[in-house]
């Protein structure tokens, strides 16, 4: 499979309960509301949610928050990762993307590379989203959230 509908990419995103909420169906409607079209691609476990936006002459931007998603924590040497850049570099072309950001899920910057092991891309000094982000449960107190926290 590759590019995928909203109700395929949903199911496949299920399967990964740890997967940023960035790459997640409602985040992409959220965005498509502020112009990004959400576009989903899936080669066998690992997939991803673009973010497109469009530009004059029919131009795009491609971003890819937090992901690909896949079962491990890098993609180099899965056997799908071959077919995903593929397919992700056709659907590009089709879009007429003049660029494609991506900000994999990473715990340490600098990791990249064993990440996103694209040979034509480059590291960038420049992200979109915060280095790190924390889930926090709200089922406790303010007091009992605010004493586990150090500054």
């Amino acid at each position: 499979m590759s590019s995928c509908t909203l109700q395929e990419w949903k199911s496949f995103i299920e399967k990964y309960p740890d997967a940023h909420v960035l790459q997640s169906s409602a985040w992409g409607e959220l965005k498509s509301n502020f112009g990004w079209e959400p576009n989903w691609l899936i080669c066998g476990e690992i997939g991803a949610q673009i973010l497109f936006q469009a530009l004059p002459l029919g131009f795009h931007i491609g971003y890819i928050p937090r992901g690909p998603v896949s079962t491990s924590t890098t993609q180099v040497g899965l056997k799908d990762w071959d077919d995903f850049q593929q397919e992700l570099i056709d659907l590009c072309r089709l879009k007429k993307t003049i660029f494609l950001k991506v900000e994999p899920d990473l715990w340490e910057r600098g990791k990249e590379e064993d990440c996103i092991p694209y040979s034509d891309f480059q590291t960038s000094i420049h992200s979109i989203q915060p280095p790190r982000s924390i889930v926090v449960s709200l089922r406790e107190s303010e007091a009992e959230i605010l004493a586990r926290m150090k500054s």
